[in-house]
């Protein structure tokens, strides 16, 4: 699915609560007037009433002060008589208040900020699903299950499990504490099969949980769609790239399974350039090591990544095998 037809799915979901809870105050405004007539014959009455001083005032205008006055009296004595006429009838509240999900944008999606922050965590979670393959079946990092992991002590004296539970850890810290640490960068580099991809995508549904815009995206697929952009103009390869620069979260999975080039060098550098000056955080997963990463992609690249970055060690046995 592109990237333009996840926005408008999400569009029109937004649209269809809007207009379901429409119905609903619909219906409810029915029944409710079936059942109490005396409370319809009040609004009725009400709103009579209401547009024959709004009309005195655009008419007489020197009588402002008096009507405004008119005004606020009429609108109290409704809604007290209307308070009292729905609590005789048996009713706490009214039912044709409005409920939304989100008390933020009114189920709008947007703020006069902007995106909302609903918007923008669904968003990121069906962008999340759409481009990571187990994107439905991940799991969060506060709800790992840590038993999959060797319990196996290596040399260092640590177990493949301890160390994962240790990163993790360090991973939920900078979560909670994501706005002061926005701009570290983390590089997971190691064997194939170590739990690298994992943890991340792990990471990436816990700060999507917490209102943040993540991106993933393997370094192949990128390169693949921006170079389909240099080459013709794709709504949702434009979209996309302005996403990966802008996001609050980057995460870049395999590192070095690219088709190498000028090309691809010039522009993960310029990426990384970018998100580096604007203050963002990218975390970059590969089976390449420190100095292959160093050699492959030259200082400028290696330098913005290293210059602030959580370097944790990944190691054991083969998930695949299973230690």
């Amino acid at each position: 699915m592109t990237l333009q037809e996840i926005q408008r799915r999400l569009l029109a979901d937004y649209e269809e609560r809007r207009n379901q809870e429409a119905l609903r105050i619909e219906q409810a405004t029915k029944d409710l007037y079936r059942n109490l007539p005396a409370l319809q014959e009040l609004e009725s009455k009400y709103t009579k009433m209401n547009l024959e001083l709004l009309r005195g005032l655009y008419e007489s205008p020197s009588a402002g002060d008096g009507l405004e006055e008119q005004l606020v009296q009429l609108e109290e004595n409704f809604l007290k008589e209307q308070k009292e006429l729905l609590q005789a009838a048996g009713y706490t509240r009214d039912p044709r208040e409005k409920q939304v999900q989100c008390p933020i944008c009114k189920d709008e999606g947007y703020t006069h900020e902007g995106m909302c922050l609903c918007m923008k965590q669904e968003l990121a979670l069906r962008i999340f699903e759409a481009e990571y393959e187990r994107g439905k079946e991940q799991t969060s990092l506060s709800r790992m299950d840590f038993s999959i992991y060797s319990s196996k002590k290596e040399k260092s004296g640590k177990t493949q499990r301890s160390n994962m539970i240790s990163i993790a850890e360090d991973l939920s810290i900078f979560v909670k504490e994501f706005r002061e640490k926005q701009g570290m960068n983390m590089l997971f580099s190691g064997s194939v099969s170590q739990g690298k991809t994992f943890l991340a995508t792990a990471l990436a549904l816990e700060l999507i949980g917490e209102g943040h815009l993540v991106i993933y995206q393997t370094a192949p697929s990128l390169l693949d769609r921006l170079r389909d952009f240099s080459w013709r103009y794709s709504e949702d390869n434009a979209a996309m790239k302005t996403m990966v620069y802008d996001c609050d979260f980057l995460i870049l999975d395999d590192l070095g399974k690219e088709t190498r080039g000028e090309f691809a060098e010039k522009e993960l550098f310029h990426l990384m350039n970018m998100r580096y000056t604007a203050g963002k955080s990218t975390l970059i997963s590969t089976n390449l090591s420190f100095n292959d990463i160093h050699k492959r992609y030259g200082d400028a690249f290696f330098t913005r990544l290293m210059e602030n970055c959580y370097l944790p060690e990944f190691f054991g046995p083969d998930l695949r095998i299973g230690g």
